[in-house]
């Protein structure tokens, strides 16, 4: 492996993606990647039909994971909740 070599590839890379990411931020009229959310991104289901994100992932209502009232649509979300921590990324079981 020539490492000058790879790393000038691999920038270019970086910039390419970066530029292609910048494109579909303002194709979709938005000012910064964190303006993205479910309503702009869609998803393939099969041959014949396109969902938005936001209607294949359902919300989950703000609080509700806070005080166990989470709806039947997010129970995934109660199995996990007691494992995660806002100051780590670690596996917490």
């Amino acid at each position: 492996m020539v490492v000058p070599d790879k790393a000038q590839r691999v920038y270019q890379y970086h910039e390419a993606t970066l530029e292609a990411l910048k494109e579909m931020v303002q194709a979709a009229g938005l000012q910064h990647p964190q303006d993205i959310t479910a309503y702009h991104i869609s998803q393939r289901v099969n041959d014949s039909e396109v969902r938005l994100l936001a209607n294949v992932v359902p919300r989950v209502k703000t609080g509700s994971l806070l005080d166990d009232n989470i709806d039947e649509d997010h129970k995934v979300y109660k199995n996990y909740w007691h494992k995660v921590n806002a100051d780590s990324f670690a596996l917490h079981l």
